[in-house]
């Protein structure tokens, strides 16, 4: 009998590894709502094996004779399933994981059940699977030691150094496993302590995120159970990492002014500067995407937020009649996301050359997105991503080139801090 959370596990992974479905993930959160799966058990199997997918092939290539190449990719996510307890999961015993394994295997891999049972019973039987040689490849090393794309790290070799390299990559490792929530208060209608106490109060822990003073970070298990309670349901409360709050934090909008969100969506720091407004003013928030300017509304709805005009348009293409017409302009461009590739393990994978165009993307966002600022008013540029060539580089080149506006503050976060890799810089015109 296979049990029902290793069955959605399977599934999950199987539809990432096929059809690169990362939205499945969202099954995680339906699935504790909705069944009497262990969610925690879930989710940290999906996670796990999606986080480790190079270390977990390399193991698994040396344990079967042709290869992982000469295995298909239900058998496949099955080995990884299995080996990942075997490896990860000390509240596991080592039959549960062989046997589970062989009972999937039985259903979704038939006249596999037997060479599944090979591969994880060979594992135990090893004792131990050397890394690749630091001496011949530091980069194909670090590569499979913290399951992150080979083309990131030479990147980040390149920018960091070896040694800085490694610890940003123990970093993000340790914050994976970590796994927490944060939450953005409505400090306009209840403060955080009240929120705190009002969720000790339901047996949630939650402690003061340092970033910013409206932000809570949920601790322990507590964070399947924020969309049920009534502080979300009334809008005080949103989920929004603490990074995020800050940035927006930053941006000091005032109620009564105008600001532009250029690139808006999902509309979480736009939610976030609207309550600091006290819902007083205007947001101009854009997406370029129809479905996701919806987010934003939908949100707008959720939180009662009446001042934000969302609308789908290309932040990098000149309005004339927005020339000088906002107190402030935030420009969260599109970016790599290097910097929060501990909660998003696709990012992991993500190939340095199907990113290179994007500095260019980026600098003509920021471009445009200058001309709409009043004057003595500011820019918030921001990122979530530690790649110097799209923060500091993006910023000084506009500043070399437009002499009239000045840097006012500038902070890149890391995860060897404990925080996502934000960026961000504030320019005053």
């Amino acid at each position: 009998m296979i049990d029902i959370a290793r069955k959605t596990a399977y599934e999950i992974l199987l539809g990432i590894e096929t059809d690169g479905a990362y939205a499945n993930a969202e099954i995680l959160a339906r699935e504790n709502r909705e069944s009497d799966i262990d969610g925690d058990f879930l989710r940290r199997l999906v996670y796990g094996v999606w986080e480790k997918k190079i270390y977990l092939d390399y193991i698994l290539d040396k344990l079967i004779t042709k290869g992982i190449k000469s295995v298909d990719k239900k058998t496949l996510t099955i080995l990884r399933m299995g080996i990942y307890q075997l490896i990860f999961m000390d509240s596991v015993p080592a039959y549960a994981a062989i046997d589970s394994s062989v009972e999937l295997a039985k259903v979704n891999a038939r006249g596999r059940d037997g060479f599944v049972n090979a591969v994880l019973r060979n594992y135990t039987r090893e004792e131990s699977i050397e890394l690749p040689r630091k001496e011949d490849s530091i980069s194909r090393y670090l590569s499979v030691k913290y399951s992150v794309d080979e083309s990131i790290i030479h990147k980040w070799i390149e920018e960091f150094g070896e040694a800085e390299c490694e610890s940003l990559l123990a970093a993000i490792n340790k914050n994976s496993e970590e796994y927490s929530m944060d939450l953005r208060v409505n400090v306009s209608k209840k403060t955080r302590e009240a929120i705190k106490n009002e969720f000790l109060d339901l047996g949630i822990d939650s402690v003061y995120a340092p970033l910013s003073e409206r932000s809570l970070k949920i601790s322990g298990k507590g964070g399947n159970r924020i969309t049920e309670t009534e502080a979300y349901k009334n809008g005080l409360v949103s989920i929004q990492s603490q990074e995020s709050t800050w940035i927006a934090d930053l941006v000091d909008p005032k109620p009564g002014e105008k600001i532009l969100d250029a690139c808006a969506a999902p509309g979480g720091k736009t939610m976030a500067l609207a309550e600091a407004m006290l819902n007083r003013g205007k947001i101009v928030a854009w997406d370029i995407y129809d479905h996701r300017v919806d987010m934003i509304r939908e949100q707008a709805e959720r939180l009662g937020i009446t001042i934000v005009s969302s609308t789908v348009h290309n932040a990098g293409e000149y309005i004339p009649e927005y020339e000088e017409a906002f107190d402030s302009v935030l420009v969260d461009v599109p970016c790599s996301g290097y910097g929060v590739m501990s909660e998003k393990p696709e990012i992991r994978y993500r190939k340095t050359d199907s990113i290179i165009d994007l500095p260019d993307v980026q600098r003509n966002i920021l471009q445009t997105c200058s001309r709409y600022v009043k004057y003595e008013g500011k820019i918030i540029y921001s990122t979530c991503t530690i790649n110097i060539d799209e923060n500091k580089k993006i910023v000084q080149d506009f500043l070399d080139r437009n002499h009239w506006f000045k840097l006012e503050f500038e902070r890149q976060l890391l995860p060897q801090e404990g925080y996502k890799g934000f960026y961000v810089a504030v320019i005053r015109h």
